[in-house]
């Protein structure tokens, strides 16, 4: 068997290096194995999961349709060689790839293969990172507050120490949804979470450069645009020569809004038409949408209608491909804003209409998805009570089928001494009168045991189910056995006779009706069993 160093069993390697995919030191650790690996294997399937490792690194420089491509063969390969850990990271990255795009179907049909594979593996980092971006093809379908209860979902799963690459990812989206909703502090409390975090090795650059990114956005969320260029100016001391254009689409983005605000609108132009190439680059439709929308208005703030309307166009172009309303929703308004000012009211109007059109379906999407959600949730609400429900009835079963087996090993014992008794008889000839009194006595014991058993069928009726549940239902602070003897005293059964049936003494039969009794409240000069009567029929 090949082996990696330290004499590593290399499916041990394979498995410990998937999971480590999102946490660098860890995946540091295998990285030297695997290399020495590459040039020892032969086996097909091994070499299909290196191929998959090679291929992250596309996805990490934002080359993504050279990744998809390398994507589209190894999807194929791992699941001939059922190397499903693999195969599902592919399709994660695949998902998001094409929510990239924009192409908002494909996403979600390769994200949800995903979380099936990573549900089987349980693998938790994996299922919060698609779950996370699940979320995002919600965010960028317009659908807010759906993505929110998502991120949060998220957050609450993820534990910083033992999925530290998932825990900063869910605050970069949470932060990111915070902005979307103004939710300022909110938004400020998770940049706070991340630079607590900052000096810890585990922190790769993409984060680091992610989080100066971010800061810049929050500072410029609270108009401090020159505060937001100095993080943005630290952003390209650490990045060194770190290229990734995906990145880069916010970063020119951030700097021309900055501008922007700062009234410098050659740089803002600039800066804006540099993110719209990177986004063209990597093909991020809703990008290229929103930033072409904000190029279209800081023509039309600076009087360049004609430039504003080939904005214009682009962004609808990439909106339609996306089909990204809240992309179109903002077109719109933009045309409005232009129609108003050229003093043309009809095209106003009619982008006013269709405007408020598009919010309008994107309102009632996110409604019907909450009804959705809500519904299943009564849904398992129900489904919930109903097992547990099942679960009292079967420990019921279990305790009733424990006394009856109780019984019946009793009465086997006092079969097999009452023949032992007779066998006795015939072989000492004693005196006839005494050995036929302990006769009798004997087959009256056997007799009374009867009589339990017939009582024991009493509690294994399907009724006596009913009614323990129904009972502890109403009355939680009821044990099983209080619930059994309540059910046994509306059958008409003396403490004795239940005593008898349950195989245990008075003493203890009283106790549990006096603490049943304390328990249910029941009024003093009241039967027992009267009210329990009531009480159930209410």
């Amino acid at each position: 068997m090949e082996e990696g160093i330290k004499g590593r069993d290399r499916q041990e390697l394979f498995a410990l290096a998937i999971r480590s995919v999102y946490d660098p030191v860890k995946y540091k650790q295998y990285k030297a194995e695997l290399e020495e690996l590459r040039t020892k294997l032969k086996d097909k399937r091994d070499k299909a999961r290196l191929r998959a490792l090679d291929a992250r690194k596309l996805f990490a420089h934002a080359r993504y349709e050279e990744f998809l491509e390398e994507a589209r063969k190894l999807i194929n390969i791992l699941k001939a060689y059922k190397a499903d850990s693999y195969l599902g990271h592919m399709y994660l990255l695949s998902g998001i790839c094409y929510n990239i795009y924009g192409d908002f179907r494909k996403a979600v049909e390769f994200e949800l293969l995903a979380e099936k594979i990573f549900r089987a593996e349980a693998d938790q980092s994996a299922l919060i990172m698609t779950r996370l971006s699940q979320a995002n093809v919600i965010r960028d379908r317009g659908l807010l507050m759906q993505a929110l209860d998502l991120y949060l979902v998220c957050a609450a799963e993820c534990d910083p120490e033992q999925e530290f690459s998932t825990y900063v990812m869910t605050q970069f989206e949470l932060m990111h949804i915070y902005h979307e909703v103004r939710q300022y502090d909110h938004a400020q409390q998770c940049l706070q979470n991340i630079a607590a975090q900052l000096a810890d090795p585990r922190m790769r650059l993409p984060f680091a450069l992610n989080y100066h990114h971010r800061h810049a956005e929050l500072l410029l969320k609270r108009e401090k645009p020159g505060e937001a260029l100095q993080a943005l100016a630290e952003l390209d001391l650490v990045r060194g020569d770190f290229k990734n254009d995906y990145l880069q689409v916010g970063i020119e983005q951030n700097a021309g809004i900055a501008h922007n605000l700062l009234g410098n609108f050659d740089k803002t132009i600039a800066h804006f038409e540099e993110a719209a190439a990177c986004a063209e680059r990597v093909n991020a439709l809703p990008n290229i949408g929103k930033i072409y929308n904000s190029l279209a208005e800081a023509y039309i703030n600076n009087g360049k209608t004609e430039q504003a309307v080939r904005a214009l166009a682009k962004a609808q172009k990439a909106a339609e491909d996306c089909q990204s309303k809240t992309v179109l929703a903002n077109v719109f308004r933009i045309r409005e804003l232009l129609a108003n000012q050229n003093g043309d009211t009809v095209a106003a109007y009619d982008a006013f209409k269709k405007q408020h059109q598009l919010e309008k379906e994107i309102y009632e999407q996110d409604f019907k998805m909450k009804i959705e959600a809500l519904n299943s949730l009564s849904e398992l609400k129900h489904t919930t009570r109903s097992l547990e429900e099942t679960i009292s009835e079967l420990n019921i079963k279990r305790q009733e089928l424990q006394s009856a087996s109780i019984f019946l090993e009793k009465k086997d014992n006092l079969i097999e001494r009452l023949d032992q008794f007779i066998l006795s008889l015939k072989a000492e000839q004693q005196e006839r009168g005494v050995t036929l009194d302990m006769l009798h006595k004997k087959i009256q014991e056997a007799k009374q045991l009867d009589f339990q058993q017939e009582q024991l069928k009493i509690t294994l009726d399907d009724q006596s189910h009913r009614f323990i549940i129904e009972l502890r239902t109403k009355f939680p602070k009821i044990t099983l056995t209080e619930a059994r003897i309540c059910y046994m005293i509306t059958r008409g059964l003396s403490s004795k006779e239940i005593a008898d049936i349950l195989i245990c003494s008075l003493k203890n039969v009283e106790q549990h009706r006096y603490r049943a009794r304390k328990k249910l409240a029941i009024p003093k000069g009241q039967s027992f069993s009267g009210f329990l009567m009531d009480a159930l029929a209410s």
